[in-house]
């Protein structure tokens, strides 16, 4: 039996997705408590996409193979119970072994929350990357929109990527200004290690007047020597990922609508 999770967690709490000795991990704590839960031996969890320390997730997706049928209720309360506010399955289904929540996604949604001002806030730190500077927004804006299309993204790809190519498509790219807060936006149909957080280091370096060429001249280059920092990643949250091969049937977790109701677009404190 294969199982889809559709999974929310705190990124605070956990050194990344992927298992690693020693630490906390995503993958790692969740498959301790379906394990502790089935009594199954170490389930292999797989997600769409490994996340980094320190980064959030509103929509996460995974799946896991089980030898038996299994009660995806019980499943799913019992894994939110255990893991304490730091992880919670929102959503659990049955799908076919052709589904895997890496090779079958469609597309993901990405945001990243920025405060601008003097004055951090104490309670949003764990979410948003606060910048006391002056930006050029509509520099930021602009530079923003080149993204979409199908480009070589090797410029703003992570250190140690081991993708075989680094060319990616982007929907979505855009940049959105409440208050004190920017909130950017971008959907792909995948992502290069760290792609994201390098896009957004890089746009604020640019709205800061540290990086002059656009990002047109940047992707061209292919050199991430010559692109902008990194961005940090606790302001960085995966908002959802869309399998319109494999839509879901509201089995399991029974929620009104899925993509507004269980993923929805906004950032975190909003």
């Amino acid at each position: 039996m294969r199982v889809r999770l559709v999974i929310e967690y705190h990124g605070a709490a956990f050194h990344g997705w992927q298992i690693q000795p020693g630490v906390e991990t995503v993958q790692g704590e969740l498959s301790k408590v379906i394990s502790r839960i089935t009594g199954i031996a170490d389930p292999l969890v797989l997600a769409s996409g490994r996340t980094d320390a320190g980064v959030h997730a509103r929509g996460q997706v995974a799946h896991i193979d089980f030898p038996h049928s299994i009660d995806l209720d019980r499943l799913a309360y019992g894994v939110n119970g255990l893991m304490r506010g730091k992880l919670s399955i929102l959503y659990a289904d049955s799908v076919s072994k052709d589904f895997h929540s890496r090779f079958s996604a469609a597309r993901k949604q990405y945001s990243y929350l920025i405060q601008l001002g003097k004055r951090p806030s104490v309670l949003n730190k764990d979410f948003v990357w606060h910048l006391p500077i002056d930006l050029n927004i509509e520099r930021m804006e602009r530079e923003a929109k080149v993204l979409i299309g199908k480009y070589d993204f090797k410029s703003l790809q992570g250190s140690g990527c081991v993708a075989k190519g680094t060319v990616r498509e982007i929907f979505v790219s855009e940049l959105e200004q409440r208050g004190s807060f920017l909130v950017y936006r971008v959907q792909g149909s995948g992502f290069l290690k760290h792609m994201v957080r390098n896009i957004v280091g890089t746009l604020v370096d640019m709205a800061e007047g540290k990086l002059e060429m656009s990002v047109c001249e940047l992707l061209k280059l292919r050199d991430r020597t010559q692109a902008g920092r990194t961005a940090p990643g606790h302001g960085l949250c995966l908002d959802w990922v869309e399998y319109p091969d494999f839509p879901f049937t509201l089995s399991g977790l029974e929620r009104p609508t899925f993509r507004s109701e269980v993923l929805g677009t906004r950032p975190l404190i909003w």
